[in-house]
């Protein structure tokens, strides 16, 4: 559904964003899909090179979604127009408008982004309890990691009442999360039958 042209397999395994820099100059080189033009849009928009350690927009976007997930009902909450915000930052806004290639450049960047969120997720400090005090136990942690991945692409998708339109963001972060470790598509598939829209 989403393919990935054999010139581009390093680049989104890749998650260090100097090395990627490094390998989109050679993809570019390759045949152009009809997708190259949106890729390096992609990697300028997500890259912030003049900061040391560079910044990734896009995974500061992942980290701050399962939050705003958790707080969309709130009083002046503005859970409505920071979707529209996220689908404008993220192409979605007009996915269904995009040629096969494009919908594919997108779909692999966010597994990317996922992937890259997800290593973060094996480190010792994530999912600790008590101001950081108590480590959760390996099933608790890999719960929380079903849990974040849902609420940041499901979750506020059917929230949003957006799911068509979040539907390509939606199978890239469940894609990646199914890779990272087979038990989380269980998790992530129960998380969504129990939470209502």
């Amino acid at each position: 559904m989403y393919g990935l042209p054999s010139a581009w397999a390093a680049y989104y395994e890749e998650t260090e964003p100097k090395k990627r820099r490094a390998l989109l100059q050679e993809a570019l080189a390759a045949e152009d899909d009809g997708a190259n033009t949106l890729r390096r849009e992609l990697f300028d928009e997500r890259y912030d090179f003049r900061r040391e350690p560079e910044r990734d927009e896009f995974l500061l976007q992942y980290l701050f979604l399962p939050n705003r997930y958790s707080t969309r009902n709130g009083l002046f909450s503005g859970f409505d127009k920071d979707v529209g915000k996220l689908l404008a930052a993220f192409h979605l806004d007009g996915a269904n408008t995009l040629g096969e290639a494009e919908r594919g450049a997108l779909y692999w960047e966010f597994r990317n982004t996922a992937k890259r969120y997800l290593e973060t997720c094996r480190s010792e400090r994530y999912g600790k309890k008590l101001m950081g005090l108590v480590s959760p136990t390996p099933e608790e942690k890999l719960a929380k990691t079903a849990e974040d991945i849902w609420a940041m692409s499901r979750g506020v998708a059917r929230a949003a009442g957006r799911e068509a339109e979040m539907q390509l963001f939606c199978d890239a972060l469940y894609d990646e999360l199914r890779l990272f470790d087979e038990r989380c598509a269980e998790l992530y598939q129960n998380m969504d039958a129990s939470r209502a829209p």
